[in-house]
């Protein structure tokens, strides 16, 4: 993976979506075109440096079709 500076990834992360819930790992890595451990390496820098805010999304599953709370992160 090549190195990117905070303000290179914040900018790669605007372009590829700004939502005003927030989008899970998963949902950032499939935006980004990452894998979900690259995701995570990079929302944890970004949450790191205040330019991403974790929250709470609802989410319905696939695998039972019940609606939960989950994870997400979103750019401030």
């Amino acid at each position: 993976m090549t190195t990117l500076t905070i303000d290179e990834l914040l900018a790669e992360i605007q372009a590829a979506y700004k939502g005003d819930e927030g989008l899970t790992g998963p949902e950032w890595a499939e935006k980004m075109g990452v894998t979900d451990l690259t995701a995570r390496k990079r929302i944890k820098i970004l949450l790191r440096a205040g330019r991403m805010a974790p929250g709470e999304g609802l989410r319905t599953s696939e695998m039972d079709g019940k609606t939960r709370r989950v994870p997400v992160y979103r750019i401030v």
